[in-house]
Order: C-alpha cells, then sequence, then structure tokens
C-alpha cells in the first residue's frame, strides 16, 4: 500500500460517540468501564481494544459490550484499525441520510472512498443501524485485502449448522471467516448470519484480528536484494538472471537477507502496433518474462522489473545494441493500466485488446517490484502527475493479489512529498557507478536528503557497484546502511570476494539498514580537515540507543576524536565496534585513525539519553495533514522562486559561518571576472546542468566549495539563466532563494 502506516495502533485515538469517562470499576478491573467485570467472557478481549486505543466506551463510564454495534461505529473501528488520520472525507459523502459535519462522517468518507462499505439502492447509509454478523464478515474480508493482510491460523469450526440458510452475497465471506478462525458460531454450530453483532462480540472478532493487521501495516523496510543494470547492462537475459539467482543463494546473501532478482533495462524491443502491448526481446528471454518471476519464486526469491514513466525508456537510444530497443515501452506508450496489470498482477486479465477483439485474456507475469525510470520527462511528462495514477493501479493490483509490490520512483532526485505518499523508494541522485567519488557525492548530498525518509518511504542511493578496494567498497556499503537505503547490488555475485562478502552479510550493518525506526544518519559536524560525525538514531533511540559513523572521505589518513558529550546528555555511553565485533565498554571519547575513504561504525547505548530531541532528526515529513505539513507540501517544489531583498541579503552576510548564506553568480566565468557582488563565488550555470545530466564524475558539490547545510542565495543578469540554475541548485536539494536579476556591478 501507498499509504502512510505505523505500527502503533494506540497512536491514533479518535473521538466519536465512544468517549469514557473514569468509573469504580478501574480499581478492580484496569478498565474505566463500570460493566465489564473481569469474570465475563469478553472481559480481555475488551481490555485489549481499549488499551490499544481501537475501541472506547460511552460517556455515562459504561462499554455496553450487549449492546448491537452500529454501521458508523464499526467504520470508525476499522478507520483506527487501518491507523488512518485523513480529515476532509466527510464532504465527499453523498448518502442522503448523512451529514458532512457528523462525528463518523470522515471515518464513513474514508471506507467509502477505499471502496470498504457502500449503501443501500434507496441512496442512503443507515448510519445509526445495527450491523449484521455477515455484513461485519464482508468488512472484514474486504478491509483485510485492503491492508494486504495474510491471515495464517486454525479454523475453530469445521462447518456451521445454519450454512445452507446463508444468503448468496454473504457465503464466501463467512466461509473465507470461518476458514482462518476468525468467526465462529453459537453453542448450536449456527452462525447465524442476520443476526445484529453485539459490541462484546466485535472487540472479540477484533483482537483475533490484531496480529495480522499489525504484521501489515507495519512499514515495509527496505528492499534488500540484486539489479542487472550495472552487471550485465543490455547484455542480460534470461541464462544470466537465473546464475544470478543461485548465486544469491549459493553465496548466502538470501539468508542475509537479499531477495529481490530485478531487471533492469532491455528486456523488450518495442510495443506491438496493433495489440499495444510490449514486446519481450525473445532471443534473450526465449521463455518469456513469467518465467523469470516463477524461477525466482521458485528459490523463494521476488522478481522485480522495469519501466518508464514516459514513452521510451532510458536506454532507447544507445547506438551499439544489436537491434532497436526501448522506443514507446513505457507507461504512456499504451495502456498503463494495462502494461501494470500485465507486469504485476497474477492469472490472466483482460485488457483493451482482449475486450475489444474477444480475444483470450493476457497472462500476468507476477512481479513484486517494479522500477519506473523518468526518461519521460525529457518529453515533458511530469512525474509528479502521472506517478499518484500509477500507484493507484499498483493498490488495487496488491488488494487483488493479497501481495505487496514495491514501487520505486526513478526520479534522480527528490521532487517533493508526492514521493513519500505515493513511492516506497525514490532514487535520489544520479546513476551509480564504482568510484569513491559517487559515494562522496551521495554522502555529501544526504546532509540535506536525509531528511525525505520515512518509515516504508526510502531515499534510494542507487545500486552497489564496487571497484575492488575494500576500504572504498565497505565505506560505501557501511554509509548506504546508515541511511536506510535500498541495498540493491548490480555486480556479479558469483565473483564476490570472502571480504566483500564479509561486509555484505554483516548482520548488524544490515541491521542498522533495516532498523524499524527508518532513520538516515544525520551530518552532526565536521571533526578534522575531512573526517564527519554522522549519527542515526535507532528502534531502541528513546531507551539510549544510536550508531555514529566517523567518514573521512579525503585522501590522507586522519586521526580524530569524537567526543561524546557531542551526542550524549551524560558525555558518555556503551560503545561498540560494528566492524571489530567488540563491546570497548563505557567511554566519553571515541579517538581514532581513519584510513583514506574509509569509516568506523559504532552503536552505542546511554541510559541519560541525548543532548537534544532533534539530534541527529532533520526530518521534514511527519504526520499527514498537519498544517506545517501542508505548507511544505506547498513549498517543497516551488511554483515561484523564493526571493530575498538586498537589505535582506546583506543581514544575512553578516551572520556566523555556519548558518550564512552563500552568494552564488550563476553567470560566466568571463561575466563573474568582468564583475560580481562582493562575497559571490562562481558556479556558472552550464557547471550545475552538467553536473547532474552527465554520467561522468566527481558530481560532487564540494567542487564548488559550497556545504550542503548552507543555503543558497543565487542571482544572473537574465532571468531564464537565473530560473534554470535555480531549479537545477533544488534538484541538489538546497534551500535557494534569490535576489533576482542584477546587470550593473560597482
Amino acid at each position: 500500500m501507498k499509504k502512510f502506516l505505523s505500527i502503533l495502533l494506540a497512536a491514533v485515538m479518535l473521538m466519536g460517540t465512544f468517549v469514557f469517562t473514569g468509573s469504580v470499576n478501574a480499581e478492580e478491573t484496569g478498565l474505566p468501564f463500570s460493566d465489564v467485570k473481569a469474570s465475563k467472557w469478553y472481559y480481555d478481549a475488551v481490555k485489549t481494544v481499549w488499551e490499544e486505543g481501537v475501541m472506547e466506551g460511552k460517556a455515562d463510564g459504561v462499554f455496553a459490550p450487549n449492546e448491537p454495534m452500529t454501521r458508523a461505529q464499526i467504520v470508525t473501528i476499522f478507520y483506527r484499525l487501518a491507523d488512518r488520520f485523513e480529515t476532509g472525507l466527510g464532504s465527499t459523502l453523498k448518502f442522503t441520510d448523512t451529514k458532512k459535519n457528523a462525528w463518523y462522517a470522515d471515518y464513513l468518507g474514508w471506507a467509502v472512498t477505499e471502496e470498504l462499505v457502500g449503501g443501500y439502492p434507496e441512496g442512503d447509509f443507515r448510519p445509526n443501524n445495527a450491523i449484521t454478523r455477515q455484513e461485519l464478515a464482508k468488512l472484514i474480508v474486504e478491509f483485510l485485502k485492503y491492508i494486504i493482510a495474510k491471515v495464517e491460523s486454525e479454523s475453530l469450526v469445521e462447518s456451521f449448522t445454519d450454512e445452507k440458510k446463508f444468503p448468496g452475497w454473504s457465503r464466501e465471506y463467512i466461509e473465507a471467516l470461518r476458514e482462518t478462525g476468525l468467526m465462529g458460531g453459537d453453542e448450536s454450530g449456527n452462525f447465524n448470519p442476520k443476526k445484529t453483532a453485539t459490541r462484546a462480540e466485535v472487540a472479540t472478532v477484533i483482537v483475533r484480528m490484531l496480529p495480522f493487521v499489525k504484521e501489515a501495516i507495519a512499514p515495509k523496510a527496505p528492499p534488500m536484494g540484486w539489479n542487472s543494470y550495472m552487471a550485465q547492462a543490455w547484455f542480460v537475459d534470461e541464462a544470466q538472471l537465473i546464475e544470478q539467482m543461485d548465486a544469491m543463494i549459493d553465496t548466502g546473501l538470501y539468508d542475509a537477507g537479499y531477495e529481490y532478482i530485478n531487471i533492469d533495462d532491455w528486456w523488450y524491443t518495442d510495443r506491438d502496433e496493433e495489440t499495444k502491448r510490449v514486446n519481450v526481446w525473445e532471443e534473450k528471454f526465449p521463455n518469456g518474462m513469467k518465467y523469470i518471476a516463477d524461477e525466482a519464486h521458485k528459490r523463494g526469491l521476488k522478481a522485480g522489473i522495469y519501466t518508464d514513466l514516459g514513452y521510451d525508456s532510458c536506454g532507447s537510444g544507445e547506438s551499439d545494441l544489436p537491434r532497436p530497443s526501448g522506443i514507446n515501452v513505457g507507461l504512456k506508450g499504451g495502456n498503463y493500466v494495462d502494461d501494470l496489470w500485465r507486469y504485476l498482477g497474477t492469472g490472466t486479465y483482460m485488457d483493451d485488446y482482449a475486450k475489444k477483439t474477444g480475444t483470450d485474456p493476457i497472462e500476468c507475469w507476477g512481479f513484486d517490484y517494479i522500477k519506473v525510470d523518468s526518461n519521460g520527462t525529457k518529453d515533458g511528462v511530469a512525474a509528479q502527475d502521472v506517478h499518484p495514477l500509477y500507484a493507484g493501479v499498483i493498490d488495487d493490483i496488491e488488494r487483488e493479489t493479497g501481495r505487496y509490490v514495491h514501487f520505486n520512483m526513478c526520479r534522480w532526485f527528490y521532487e517533493g512529498p508526492y514521493q513519500l505518499v505515493y513511492g516506497d523508494s525514490w532514487r535520489n541522485g544520479t546513476d551509480s557507478n564504482d568510484t569513491f567519488e559517487y559515494t562522496q557525492m551521495v554522502v555529501d548530498k544526504m546532509k540535506r536528503g536525509s531528511s525525505y525518509t520515512v518509515p516504508g518511504h526510502y531515499a534510494d542511493l542507487d545500486m552497489l557497484a564496487f571497484n575492488g578496494n575494500l576500504t572504498e567498497d565497505r565505506t560505501k556499503f557501511a554509509m548506504w546502511c546508515m541511511f536506510s537505503s535500498p541495498l540493491m547490488l548490480s555486480l556479479n555475485m558469483k565473483a564476490l570476494t570472502e571480504e566483500q562478502l564479509a561486509f555484505l552479510t554483516d548482520s548488524e550493518l544490515i541491521a542498522l539498514d533495516q532498523d524499524p525506526l527508518a532513520y538516515s544518519a544525520a551530518y552532526i559536524k565536521d571533526l578534522g580537515e575531512t573526517t564527519e560525525l554522522w549519527f542515526k538514531k535507532t528502534e531502541s533511540y528513546e531507551n539510549g540507543a544510536g550508531a555514529i559513523a566517523v567518514y573521512n572521505p579525503g585522501d590522507t589518513a586522519e586521526t580524530v576524536t569524537v567526543k561524546l558529550s557531542d551526542i550524549c546528555k551524560s558525555g558518555k555511553a556503551d560503545v561498540r565496534d560494528v566492524f571489530a565485533k567488540s563491546d570497548i565498554g563505557e567511554l566519553s571519547e571515541i579517538t581514532v585513525t581513519v584510513e583514506p575513504h574509509g569509516v568506523y561504525i559504532y552503536t552505542i547505548d546511554t541510559d541519560s539519553g541525548y543532548t537534544s530531541d532533534d539530534i541527529g532528526d532533520y526530518r521534514v515529513y511527519g504526520v499527514v495533514n498537519t498544517e506545517y505539513d501542508q505548507t511544505f507540501i506547498e513549498n517543497s517544489v516551488s511554483k515561484e522562486l523564493r526571493t530575498v531583498s538586498m537589505d535582506e541579503m546583506s543581514t544575512l552576510m553578516k551572520y556566523p559561518e555556519k548558518l550564512r548564506p552563500v552568494l552564488v553568480d550563476v553567470r560566466s566565468a568571463e561575466e563573474y571576472a568582468a564583475g560580481h557582488l562582493d562575497g559571490a563565488i562562481n558556479v556558472p550555470y552550464m557547471e550545475v546542468r552538467e553536473a547532474i545530466t552527465t554520467l561522468k564524475l566527481p558530481l560532487n558539490v564540494k567542487q564548488w566549495d559550497i556545504d550542503p547545510m548552507n543555503f543558497l542565495i543565487v542571482y544572473a543578469s537574465d532571468e531564464k539563466t537565473l530560473e534554470l540554475a535555480y531549479r537545477e541548485f533544488e534538484k541538489f536539494c538546497f534551500t535557494v532563494k534569490t535576489i533576482g536579476v542584477i546587470t550593473e556591478f560597482d
């Protein structure tokens, strides 16, 4: 699901009609309800749903266990179960008997929007009517499909004695819940489909569902696996993919958590003019693409596939291909709904051609991961417009198949909050390579990019390709883990050395990457001439747990000292050297010599907590629909250039160096030499553009002597150059303002 969900159901305590007050019963039962005794059969269930924040009591201090559950109350409960927090959905309601400002309006609006419930033929919803057991069964089944929950439990009964009386529409739902053990019958073995469900019965069913619901809505960890792009480029074929599947298992990578085998570009030739279906490159994939996914699944692996958001693939212009490939194969080249169902669905699917001609449906391939490239943006396709459409289809496929599909947006930079809302991961930069300059560029960029990672939605630092320098290779992998990035190898897994496999399968490094808190490491400070200190919150952060990286991108070794007083309130912590697998003990300082292009990773644990609540917390995206985030959504990809006056700039330039903006002249070097504003550095616009678009490296903002933590004030001598440079700097995740066009200099 491309939705913000969290594990803690109790985090959302929505107030509807279920408002409770205290009671004398609390001391005896631990509950604030006067009508729930510890001896009652439903006591444990009521206690659980109340503690989880899923159900509450009434205004008079009772739970009313034997009262019928109403239709409005039940959608409120499922809204809480899904851990939703949208507002304003009540305005979408069109039932004749519901008011848009009713206490349940937003909850019902959500349930209708997600097609979990509907109204009656007469156009009403009847919110105060009691829900029947068969209606409850249908809602439960649809809800479990909605959150993609897998329920594995034993049936409570073999069959219901009154099953012949089940209405046709509800039979499949009742049977599904019987098989999963979520609902049973009465003492006589009857299900009683038309009988109303009581609040105690609903509480009992909810408790049975909770483990599966929590597992389903828990944010997925960053994916781990392999991608063909850097390893095989256009030479990729069926035999090589199968070989790499086996290598992933044989090398122990699968046991360490790697599971995806992803094919990138060049699996297709073109799009059939008549059927509008993408043609597979048959010489390379004689058994078709479903065969690739099936072979991965047979081995317990998952499979990923590639497409583009526009018309042509990114590699469609390669001149050395043995035949044309990638023209018009993107999601805009045909019917994107049909393409996505074919790639990601299971079974068969009636696409447009099959519907129009009455021919057989297409066979779906069953891939588990899709990378959507952004070559189409060159043709004017707006990623922020089409990605929500593609995410909606993927959601439908997930619900229909009961499978999670990872949606990777290869946008090349962070473009705005729509990526967090609709994507599971998104590229945070240009294509990877095996140089240390690339590693350095990525780490520098994450001084801002760290803000845009949240549980289940990750900045993708791109594929892991190695150059054989063990120090540089391990540094790249370790920093990717510190940033909670997807870990996608793109190399020949059969050729990995023992030393490379050692860090690739290091359980402690992988645990940092897969940490449920999903924080990306944040830059803390410089420790020397070149060495930097980074800090990462981990799952037990509130109990004192975290991790630090002492990272040296410089070309000479440097001895530095980490003062834990910069991080911990007490100035000391229990320290573990992750590489050495050694518990060092309680320290106030760590002195270490970091080799060129090297890193040391330590986990730390302090009972006293950290120096400030927001240390290592540069995250800018929080709970959806808060006033702050709405402002962020509106401003993250600015429609107008943010400006400052000359007077404001003069004031800002007097700030201390760390807080001072960088004044940037984006004109040519010749224009800059002829005259410029005092204090301005020269970064010609074409250098910015070239650095972003070319595959030549280094793509390192340090080449311009700009700290990514600084914000920029830019100017030019014409509006076009100014805006183009402004936008390109935004792509580097800089905060940018401008003093506008300046043509005269003193």
